[in-house]
């Protein structure tokens, strides 16, 4: 059995204050509950959109393609999260599904 490594003095000295950790977790909770909101609403959006299709043939396809497109994003999002830290990712792909979610707000609707 090995010996644990001692704490690095620049780590021993950072102390998180309970606020800190408040806000932390409020983020996080933000950030998991979105993300759980994003999963599901294609559920509740799909008979719209096969409405509009006039075709439920297709709308199992988005279900596919979605399913597909979150499973090659993960292990990416992981790596990124290595590489660049997992707090400016998390606030750089927040920032982008916030604009994302803008964007698709004040588009037109294109087939009426």
């Amino acid at each position: 059995m090995s010996n644990p490594k001692p704490i690095p003095a620049e780590h021993a000295k950072w102390v998180s204050t309970p606020g800190e950790i408040r806000l932390i977790i409020s983020g996080l909770v933000v950030a998991v509950f979105v993300s759980s909101l994003d999963q599901t609403i294609l559920a509740g959006s799909l008979s719209s959109i096969a409405a509009d299709l006039n075709n439920w043939s297709v709308a199992s396809w988005l279900v596919s393609g979605y399913l597909i497109s979150s499973i090659v994003a993960i292990p990416i999002a992981g790596r990124l999260s290595d590489l660049f830290g997992r707090r400016r990712l998390l606030l750089i792909l927040s920032l982008l599904y916030v604009s994302g979610s803008i964007l698709c707000a004040i588009s037109c609707r294109c087939r009426r």
